[in-house]
């Protein structure tokens, strides 16, 4: 006789529940009542501790229900919040013509050929756009009547009444594009490939608007808060600029209760103009873009860690002038500059394009006991007066690990045993980390004369620039002619 599942030890309840998704969960639960008990023990409220959203009203809805009093939208602990990039523009192509392309491989030429749409292919096409455009006009007028904000804050506001915790444990933002098809997804460097660049950055713009808005009604706490800053967000930044815009006292509760802090930037086109035009009479004003950021940092007391990754963009090569490219040169927040220094345990820096004498002046306003430096680029100065005051123990550092770092060109360490990356070529190496007394040694370093010097690589290090290049920037041509197509 076959054991009845009401007499399966808990152990192996948890074991299935582990391997099912949430509404098959909810249906095992309805086979009994002593199963209904078992099943909720302990993975089936592990599932609603995670929750991954996008961002539209009925989503939103939902949210608001499921965390009021009693229901298990009250456990949540790791909310992950996914603006919606919604582009249909090759499907409305495809219905007026009522042809698709096809592709297919000759050898090794790929070529392509419109064929006309089949009845059940015209049917799909013209129904997914259907969808498509109400769900991006829908989400549109969303945002634009502050129902998002509304919606969000409502949810934030139960969490805050309702969860064991009171707070939020970890709040992170990210971008999901939505192209022709509704039932896919793609990542932003994906959607980038495959269609124009510049509609990312306003969206994930937005999205960050909307949840610090709601995070300003409701006023929930927060621990762990990550802005576009994970590996499959790789080209999707918010602009430097849209830190500024911030209420500070009204984000007290999250400020005031933030450990850790993870972020990507960008800088906005200086030469776009307010009505969305160029023109060569706008003046870049890139001195202030950054100005929020320290700000934030000075406001954050409790943070423990801090992660800044910067995506450049050469504006000026976009436009064809002679302007230098967009560094971060008000790092430093001037209006708190009285506050005590942030005592960090991690502190990261990627991609940043700066000057010496404010990149030192932030290390040493946010001192940490761990420090990594990524890819930096110095638009003024060296880095001999920043390695130094890395190797002083009055740092406070126990923990150093530099990565390709560039004045004119890239510099490399000379250390004996210095622990390099791909990029290593002996004796030296463009990547060094010490660990306990050994950060307090003194670092030396050499700088190539000539550019072309510290680029004569073979071809593994090139392919592991590459990977530098699409983390930080900037965009290589071809990708400067997606993002700024020609005439």
């Amino acid at each position: 006789m076959c054991p009845r599942l009401d007499d399966l030890p808990q152990e192996l309840i948890d074991d299935i529940l582990a391997n099912l998704s949430v509404q098959d969960a909810c249906n095992l639960r309805l086979v009994s009542r002593p199963l209904q008990w078992k099943a909720i023990h302990r993975s089936f409220r592990q599932s609603f501790r995670q929750k991954r959203l996008e961002i539209t009203q009925q989503n939103l809805e939902n949210f608001v229900a499921v965390t009021q009093t009693g229901r298990l939208g009250c456990l949540l602990q790791n909310l992950t919040l996914y603006g919606l990039l919604i582009s249909y523009e090759a499907l409305s192509k495809a219905v007026m013509k009522n042809t698709r392309t096809r592709r297919h491989l000759s050898g090794f030429i790929q070529l392509s050929c419109e064929e006309p749409l089949t009845p059940a292919e015209s049917f799909k096409a013209k129904s997914d756009l259907e969808y498509l455009s109400n769900l991006r006009s829908s989400n549109h007028e969303m945002v634009k009547s502050e129902k998002a904000v509304t919606l969000l804050a409502q949810a934030f506001k139960n969490i805050s009444a309702n969860a064991p915790l009171k707070r939020l444990p970890r709040l992170s933002l990210k971008i999901i594009c939505i192209m022709d098809d509704p039932n896919l997804r793609y990542t932003p460097i994906t959607f980038s490939q495959m269609a124009r660049h510049t509609p990312i950055w306003p969206t994930a713009a937005e999205t960050f608007r909307v949840t610090m808005s709601a995070l300003m009604e409701s006023k929930l706490r927060v621990q762990d808060l990550t802005v576009f800053n994970s590996p499959d967000m790789d080209v999707c930044s918010l602009f430097g600029d849209q830190l500024g815009t911030l209420d500070f006292p009204k984000l007290k509760n999250l400020t005031s209760h933030l450990r850790i802090l993870s972020l990507s930037l960008v800088a906005r086109d200086p030469y776009l103009s307010v009505c969305g035009g160029y023109g060569k009479s706008s003046q870049p004003t890139i001195e202030d873009s950054f100005a929020g950021l320290g700000t934030l940092v000075a406001h954050c007391t409790t943070l423990k860690v801090l992660d800044v990754h910067y995506f450049s963009v050469e504006y000026d090569r976009i436009h064809h002038t002679d302007h230098n490219p967009i560094s971060i040169t008000t790092l430093n927040s001037t209006e708190l500059a009285e506050r005590p220094s942030n005592q960090l345990e991690l502190l990261v820096l990627a991609g940043l394009v700066i000057r010496e004498h404010d990149l030192l002046e932030f290390l040493k306003r946010n001192r940490s006991q761990r420090l990594e430096l990524d890819y930096i680029k110095l638009t003024e100065g060296s880095f001999r007066s920043i390695l130094d005051f890395c190797s002083n123990p009055e740092s406070g550092l126990t923990s150093l690990h530099l990565d390709s770092l560039f004045e004119n060109t890239i510099i490399w360490f000379s250390e004996s045993g210095a622990r390099g990356s791909e990029l290593d070529i002996d004796p030296f190496g463009n990547s060094l980390s010490r660990d306990g007394d050994d950060v307090w040694l003194p670092i030396d370093f050499h700088v190539y004369a000539s550019p072309i010097l510290s680029f004569q690589m073979p071809c593994r290090p090139q392919l592991y620039m590459r990977y530098k290049i699409r983390r930080f920037g900037p965009l290589p041509n071809r990708g400067i002619e997606r993002m700024y197509p020609r005439p």
